[in-house]
């Protein structure tokens, strides 16, 4: 909707951020796997949001946007969270570290080999994710 009320057409995408990270992942083996990949996954959304969010220069329609999205981020990761610790409480913990690590393992990779698609594509990325991602030799944005 946004994306129209500035002038633009939505372009279809068939290679996204999602596809590649289930193309890493596979099908999650139990619910604890399904919790930690949903968890890990949508922080690392709500921290691009914000990331995004913070750049100067943004149109103020698609700051709000991205603060409302935000916004309905925050409940879905503490209820997940809660979930995970309900689960680590249980004797469970080792468990549920294991698989936050393995998922954020891969959560880096998808997301590096993503933000170098758009480098590559001579986008400027924030210095902040560029630290992040280790990729110091990427331009980043003024």
């Amino acid at each position: 909707e946004v994306i129209r009320l500035l002038g633009a057409d939505p372009v279809p995408v068939d290679e996204t951020y999602q596809s590649n990270y289930l193309a890493r992942v596979g099908i999650p083996a139990d619910e604890l796997d399904l919790l930690a990949l949903t968890y890990v996954f949508e922080r690392r959304v709500a921290q691009h949001f914000a990331l995004h969010r913070s750049l100067p220069h943004l149109h103020p329609l698609v700051r709000e946007t991205l603060a409302s999205m935000c916004g309905e981020e925050g409940p879905h990761l503490r209820w997940i969270r809660e979930r995970l610790d309900a689960e680590a409480g249980r004797g469970g913990k080792e468990r549920v570290d294991a698989a936050i690590r393995r998922f954020e393992a891969i959560d880096r990779d998808v997301y590096r080999a993503e933000a170098r698609k758009f480098a590559d594509r001579g986008w400027t990325l924030p210095r902040r994710m560029l630290e992040e991602l280790g990729e110091v030799t990427a331009r980043p944005t003024r």
